[in-house]
């Protein structure tokens, strides 16, 4: 595994937009390019703008987590919630709480 520090990364899916992730730190696995980024953690896709602790990409299973004060921001609202789940393949997203009593905070702009 490579310790990275300052970290700018871009991921490419496949007839979608790029997704650009920054981070302070991430620790990256050379055998089969799963990446965990952490510390003030970015990604943004199109108009959206993800901000969390914690980011950890599966390649080889095709999907990203993120975790630990997730703020979901676009044009249209602001998101708070626990945990997000992305598919690398088709770019779907589903966002939870650990909690399940707990509710994801929504405001539309």
């Amino acid at each position: 595994k490579i310790l990275l520090i300052d970290v700018y990364g871009i991921i490419k899916l496949k007839n979608k937009s790029e997704i650009l992730i920054f981070s302070k730190f991430a620790e990256y696995d050379s055998n089969n390019f799963d990446t965990k980024f952490y510390s003030e953690v970015k990604a943004t896709y199109e108009n959206n703008i993800i901000e969390s602790e914690n980011l950890d990409l599966f390649f080889k299973d095709n999907y990203g987590e993120m975790y630990n004060n997730i703020k979901f921001y676009n044009n249209d609202s602001e998101i708070t919630a626990d945990k997000l789940f992305f598919d690398l393949v088709n770019g779907d997203i589903k966002i939870n709480m650990y909690n399940v009593d707990d509710k994801i905070t929504i405001i539309k702009n």
